[in-house]
């Protein structure tokens, strides 16, 4: 298993990338150390990306995304309509 350091936000939630097996994850990690992911499955990337949702205490809900060019952030996002 291998991870990399997507996008952090100034707070301190932090996205990485990490491959588990054939699969890819996009792992989440809130600065109290809530934390989310979701994976791909059977090694294929969903053509919308990846995205995971977390909330925690006070804070709104936060969501990272990794999209299929490799751009990854926080925020809300408007997905395409898979073809």
């Amino acid at each position: 298993m291998s991870s990399r350091l997507l996008v952090t936000r100034s707070d301190g939630a932090a996205a990485y990338a990490v491959t588990k097996g054939a699969d890819l994850c996009l792992v989440m990690v809130m600065p109290n150390g809530g934390a989310g992911t979701t994976c791909t499955s059977d090694g294929m990337l969903p053509a919308t990306g990846l995205q995971v949702t977390v909330g925690y205490e006070d804070y709104p809900p936060i969501t990272a995304f990794l999209n299929p060019g490799g751009t990854a952030g926080f925020g809300a996002v408007v997905r395409p309509e898979a073809e």
